[in-house]
């Protein structure tokens, strides 16, 4: 249980620059395309689906180590 808790911790780490990285690039993407008809800060809702797999990931990551003790 332990060792699953802390993979689920990397996981969430990891997802969170995975996160950064796509939301900058859709962000410098839509800032700079002239043919493009949505606004640069649309690229912000691409962090949602992040957002909640890394929220699941913590949660089931704490669970978990706290059933280990």
């Amino acid at each position: 249980m332990k060792i699953a808790s802390k993979i689920l911790f990397y996981i969430a780490i990891a997802l969170s620059y995975l996160m950064c990285i796509d939301v900058a690039y859709n962000y410098g993407t839509l800032l700079h395309c002239r043919e493009c008809s949505a606004p640069a800060y649309v690229a912000f809702f691409s962090l949602i689906p992040y957002a909640a797999a890394i929220a699941i990931c913590l949660i089931i990551s704490f669970i978990l180590k706290r059933k280990s003790k």
